[in-house]
């Protein structure tokens, strides 16, 4: 069964977050990294609003949809994990948080 984590990055004052650099460099640094581990597909999504209008709440969303929570976990404490892991300062001063998502 596939294991997705799950990834956001809450808005708070002050925060930084660089769209295109996690576009352009941090999702593919992450499928390179972890394709080879069981990594099936990366969803990323930018907060547009928030359904009142006002502020998205996130201004970020990540879904990394693994073959495994074995793989997943093989991931998370694999060789690539802390070049994945150290590029997050580069687009971002947002702590992100992270959960282990399944499908109903």
């Amino acid at each position: 069964m596939s294991a997705t984590l799950t990834i956001v990055y809450p808005h708070a004052p002050g925060a930084t977050f660089d769209a295109e650099y996690y576009r352009s460099r941090h999702l593919p640094l992450v499928r390179v990294a972890w394709e080879s581990v069981g990594l099936e597909s990366a969803e990323a999504y930018i907060g547009a609003a928030a359904l009142d209008g006002g502020a998205p709440p996130y201004a970020a969303l990540t879904l990394l949809t693994f073959s495994s929570a074995e793989t997943l976990q093989s991931a998370l404490s694999g060789p690539q994990a802390a070049e994945v892991m150290s590029d997050i300062s580069n687009f971002t001063t947002i702590a992100p948080v992270a959960q282990l998502s399944s499908a109903l």
